[in-house]
Protein backbone atom coordinates (compact mmCIF):
# COMPACT_ATOMS: atom_id res chain seq x y z
CA UNK A 1 0.00 0.00 0.00
CA UNK A 2 1.10 3.27 -0.62
CA UNK A 3 1.19 6.47 1.70
CA UNK A 4 0.09 9.51 0.21
CA UNK A 5 2.41 12.76 0.57
CA UNK A 6 1.50 16.54 -0.03
CA UNK A 7 2.39 15.98 -3.61
CA UNK A 8 0.03 13.22 -4.19
CA UNK A 9 -2.63 15.75 -2.11
CA UNK A 10 -1.45 18.44 -4.79
CA UNK A 11 -2.37 16.19 -7.90
CA UNK A 12 -5.43 15.53 -6.27
CA UNK A 13 -6.75 18.83 -5.74
CA UNK A 14 -5.41 19.68 -9.03
CA UNK A 15 -7.87 17.15 -10.88
CA UNK A 16 -10.59 18.30 -8.42
CA UNK A 17 -10.32 21.82 -9.68
CA UNK A 18 -10.46 20.71 -13.25
CA UNK A 19 -13.25 18.45 -13.10
CA UNK A 20 -15.19 21.28 -11.27
CA UNK A 21 -14.50 23.88 -14.35
CA UNK A 22 -15.34 20.90 -16.56
CA UNK A 23 -19.09 20.19 -14.75
CA UNK A 24 -19.72 23.88 -14.58
CA UNK A 25 -18.79 24.08 -18.41
CA UNK A 26 -20.97 21.44 -19.25
CA UNK A 27 -23.71 22.70 -17.37
CA UNK A 28 -23.57 25.90 -18.72
CA UNK A 29 -22.55 25.04 -22.56
CA UNK A 30 -26.52 21.56 -21.16
CA UNK A 31 -24.03 19.05 -21.84
CA UNK A 32 -23.89 15.74 -20.39
CA UNK A 33 -22.09 15.93 -17.05
CA UNK A 34 -22.84 13.25 -15.13
CA UNK A 35 -19.25 11.63 -15.84
CA UNK A 36 -17.43 14.33 -14.51
CA UNK A 37 -19.30 14.77 -11.52
CA UNK A 38 -19.01 10.91 -10.99
CA UNK A 39 -15.21 11.26 -11.13
CA UNK A 40 -15.10 14.79 -9.23
CA UNK A 41 -16.54 12.57 -6.23
CA UNK A 42 -14.45 9.65 -6.00
CA UNK A 43 -11.46 12.15 -6.16
CA UNK A 44 -13.07 14.11 -3.80
CA UNK A 45 -13.39 10.94 -1.46
CA UNK A 46 -9.98 9.88 -2.18
CA UNK A 47 -8.24 13.22 -1.17
CA UNK A 48 -10.57 12.91 1.93
CA UNK A 49 -9.18 10.19 3.12
CA UNK A 50 -5.25 11.76 1.50
CA UNK A 51 -5.26 14.06 3.77
CA UNK A 52 -6.36 12.18 7.17
CA UNK A 53 -3.23 9.94 6.16
CA UNK A 54 -1.15 13.02 5.68
CA UNK A 55 -2.33 14.51 8.85
CA UNK A 56 -1.71 11.23 10.79
CA UNK A 57 1.75 10.59 9.20
CA UNK A 58 2.96 14.25 10.11
CA UNK A 59 1.36 14.20 13.55
CA UNK A 60 3.15 11.04 14.30
CA UNK A 61 6.09 12.66 13.73
CA UNK A 62 5.85 15.39 16.37
CA UNK A 63 6.30 15.01 19.96
CA UNK A 64 2.41 14.71 21.48
CA UNK A 65 1.64 14.30 25.23
CA UNK A 66 -1.75 12.82 23.96
CA UNK A 67 -2.37 9.50 24.08
CA UNK A 68 -5.11 7.11 22.40
CA UNK A 69 -6.07 3.88 22.97
CA UNK A 70 -9.35 1.77 21.17
CA UNK A 71 -11.78 1.84 23.89
CA UNK A 72 -14.15 -1.35 24.23
CA UNK A 73 -16.12 -0.41 20.61
CA UNK A 74 -13.11 -0.42 18.91
CA UNK A 75 -12.99 3.49 18.56
CA UNK A 76 -10.37 6.16 19.31
CA UNK A 77 -10.69 7.43 23.15
CA UNK A 78 -8.44 9.65 25.17
CA UNK A 79 -6.42 7.11 27.93
CA UNK A 80 -8.00 8.51 30.88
Amino acid sequence: MQTSTRDDLKKLVSQIESLAKNIQSDIDNSGPFLLNANELACKTLTMCFALGEVYAKELSKTPSKRVYLRDSKGRFARKQ
